[in-house]
């Protein structure tokens, strides 16, 4: 399955896929297609920590014009839901985000709902939940945990974007380099 909406320049949605609205609906979803054209995607991302690592998806899609992909998990409360997402660049300085699913299977189990004493911190990327002494993936959904939940981008989802972003800056240099080893000059 293969889910994708754009976005302008200023990074308003400006089209959702056919399947939006039937994925939406099968999932619970609050909002619509109709519900999100025309604001900005940063209304629909929580934690400024997520908005951050977005935003440098974006603005290395954009300086680059080249794609970049990322894995994140986006579970259910029944399913355990791997995707890939990519990020390409469209002529204007808009951006197309596909999101297609790679894996998914059952929760293995059904924790039972816990209460938390304080915020939960979890990973929006990987959905591994911050202890004391590091990350840690969760044994399931946090949003069965009953109380709030603040969303982060752990060191490693983070470390792992910051290679991508390298390794397509790199390319880009190398792709400006003249043929037969010449050196550029200014």
């Amino acid at each position: 399955m293969n889910l994708f909406y754009e976005l302008s320049e200023d990074d308003r949605i400006l089209a959702v896929c056919d399947g939006w609205d039937d994925f939406g609906r099968a999932n619970n979803a609050s909002k619509l297609g109709a519900d999100v054209i025309g604001y900005p995607i940063w209304q629909f991302i929580s934690g400024q920590d997520t908005r951050s690592y977005m935003n440098s998806i974006f603005f290395s899609c954009r300086s680059y014009a080249r794609p970049l992909t990322a894995l994140y998990r986006g579970d259910s409360p029944e399913m355990m839901r791997v995707y890939r997402m990519t990020v390409a660049p469209l002529p204007d300085l808009g951006l197309r985000l596909t999101h297609h699913l790679t894996a998914e299977m059952p929760h293995w189990h059904d924790p039972p709902v816990r209460r938390i004493p304080r915020a939960l911190v979890q990973c929006s990327q990987c959905l591994s939940l911050q202890t004391p002494q590091a990350w840690a993936p969760g044994p399931g959904p946090a949003f069965r945990a009953k109380g709030e939940i603040s969303y982060h981008v752990c060191p490693d989802c983070r470390q792992s974007l910051s290679r991508q972003i390298e390794r397509t800056a790199l390319s880009e240099v190398a792709a400006s380099r003249p043929k037969g080893g010449g050196v550029l000059t200014a």
